[in-house]
């Protein structure tokens, strides 16, 4: 394991049972709701999976994984990325809770011995999104969207679930075009999700 995140993993007895480790894990950190929260992820990805085609085991384990990255405190996220070798964007320095993805995947590796590319890679974009996302991607994306109690308007929710009555490409184009008409009261919006943005908008947008 990486020696920078040995700290988090103090007393912390790994079984190899991936949801109950990372289900411990979260809570061992306190944090109870991302642990709640990642479960749920990882049952609509397993879900969404089934319907679109997708191995159902990567996008369960990505889900129950996507998240572990936030037991870093927004204080630290920065500093331990630079110890990790990450590279920082200048909005990641803005904000560095978007951070999270990419901690997340290193310790998905590192923690939990996941060596599979594709779940390190989902992981990593599943706040963001990326330009040319495959249907895994999309898949562990709107499944974070639709998983948190959060306050998004029914609106939101709803575009997100109507557009996948056509397909995953066009239920995250309708959340990214969210965040792209609200770009200007957002703290920053990633590269990634801007790069997302115009490649779901010439595919989806209809």
């Amino acid at each position: 394991m990486n020696i920078y995140l040995s700290d988090l993993t103090d007393n912390f007895i790994l079984t190899g049972e991936i949801e109950r480790d990372s289900y411990e894990f979260l809570v061992y950190h306190n944090y109870e709701d991302i642990a709640e929260h990642s479960l749920k992820v990882a049952m609509k990805a397993e879900e969404l999976a089934e319907k679109f085609g997708i191995d159902k085991d990567l996008a369960r384990i990505a889900g129950y994984l996507h998240d572990i990255g936030r037991v870093v405190s927004e204080d630290k996220k920065i500093n331990l990325a630079e110890k990790l070798g990450i590279d920082v964007l200048d909005e990641e320095r803005i904000f560095p809770e978007i951070l999270h993805g990419k901690l997340s995947a290193v310790m998905a590796y590192d923690i939990f011995g996941i060596e599979d590319v594709d779940i390190l890679n989902v992981i990593k974009c599943h706040t963001t999104l990326k330009a040319n996302a495959d249907k895994l991607d999309l898949i562990l994306f709107i499944a974070d969207k639709l998983s948190w109690d959060s306050n998004d308007s029914k609106e939101i929710l709803d575009g997100i679930l109507n557009g996948l009555e056509e397909s995953l490409g066009h239920s995250a184009f309708s959340y990214i075009e969210h965040l792209w008409n609200n770009r200007n009261n957002l703290k920053v919006l990633h590269p990634r999700t801007q790069d997302a943005y115009f490649d779901l908008k010439d595919r989806y947008n209809n």
